[in-house]
């Protein structure tokens, strides 16, 4: 506080657009890391003398992490736990969807990239987490309304608003008129939620 006055700093995946139009809240809205800062990040934690010789293996963990920020460092600091696996194999793991969904410090299971995701899953409607679930069966990463509202069997003005709810927990993101996509993190997590999803109706079924 200065001169009798202070501010606040909120932080959350979701754009707070109520904050925002009731209170004059400022947003800003923060970007994933760019490929050579997210190595950054990485080196800073792993150490130098583990990625001198595997450039290559680090640029993909940085991409398999898709530079968000707590799965550099989850990512990092797990690898830093247990160095004598190698860094190659380390990486060469990360690259099952389930592993990567699964980091998290063995001293801090609350610490993991699942969980971070899962308070947000959450908080979205019934039909939202269906729609967000369908998407796991799109072909690629980036969606149009028409081809998800075709994939969830529901009107484009659905899938219109379905996406907005998704867009403002940054679940998707808009890549152009009508276009979205997601990054890999957000797919193997769509995918798992899918499956879980499966999974517990069959058990109730039976």
């Amino acid at each position: 506080a200065t001169g009798g006055r202070c501010r606040t700093i909120v932080t959350s995946r979701n754009r707070m657009s109520g904050l925002v139009a009731r209170e004059g809240a400022r947003r800003l809205v923060l970007d994933v890391l760019s490929a050579e800062s997210a190595c950054t990040v990485l080196t800073a934690i792993i150490g130098e003398q583990y990625v001198r010789d595997a450039r290559a293996e680090l640029e993909e963990l940085a991409e398999l992490c898709a530079y968000l920020p707590l799965v550099l460092r989850l990512a990092a600091v797990k690898f830093a736990d247990r160095p004598g696996q190698g860094f190659k194999n380390f990486v060469s793991a990360l690259r099952d969807n389930d592993q990567l969904l699964s980091l998290k410090l063995d001293d801090d299971r609350d610490s993991s990239v699942r969980a971070a995701l899962e308070s947000s899953y959450w908080m979205l409607d019934l039909d939202a987490r269906y729609f967000f679930r369908t998407l796991a069966l799109a072909e690629d990463a980036e969606f149009t309304l028409e081809s998800s509202a075709a994939l969830a069997g529901i009107s484009v003005a659905e899938a219109d608003r379905l996406t907005g709810l998704l867009e403002s927990e940054h679940f998707v993101a808009g890549v152009g008129r009508s276009r979205f996509t997601m990054d890999r993190v957000l797919q193997a997590f769509a995918r798992t939620m899918r499956r879980a999803t499966c999974e517990s109706r069959t058990m109730l079924a039976g």
